[in-house]
């Protein structure tokens, strides 16, 4: 059925990136794995954004989609303007998951530099960020972020 979705979408169709990204998913994880991600995504594409947060925060921890889907609800939260629930949840996250470090670091930072207006707070993890991640593909782009904070 997805195939034939696809197929009747034009490409430059709003949806067709998301049924794309839902559908690689079909061919990582088990059915079981990916029904509460996929209804979240579901309703991101509608955009109803608390909906989606709702049910990615159902998704347990034993399921290998869990990381995904508490990065994906952070972002949501900070897309909400719901600030402190997004620090809350990142103050949250397994340390030890290296591939969403770098990615909540700069979303932590970001949310203290754009959203809270905390600039001292966003320089710290700025520059913690840069210490932690010098090989970062992000590296020049937060250095060129604290040159700006610094003027």
């Amino acid at each position: 059925y997805s195939q034939k979705a696809l197929k009747s979408l034009p490409k430059d169709n709003q949806a067709y990136n998301d049924i794309l990204d839902i559908l690689s998913l079909f061919h990582l994880y088990s059915d079981e794995d990916i029904t509460d991600y996929a209804k979240a995504k579901f309703k991101i594409i509608q955009n109803k954004r608390t909906q989606a947060i709702n049910i990615l925060n159902t998704i347990k921890e034993d399921n290998p989609l869990y990381n995904l889907a508490q990065f994906e609800a952070i972002y949501l939260e900070t897309n909400q303007q719901n600030y402190d629930k997004a620090l809350e949840q990142i103050q949250n996250m397994d340390k030890n998951n290296i591939y969403y470090n770098e990615q909540l670091m700069i979303l932590e930072g970001e949310i203290y530099d754009y959203g809270l207006n905390l600039k001292s707070e966003a320089v710290n993890i700025y520059l913690n960020f840069l210490e932690i991640f010098p090989e970062s593909i992000f590296y020049d782009l937060i250095r060129m972020r604290l040159r700006e904070l610094a003027l």
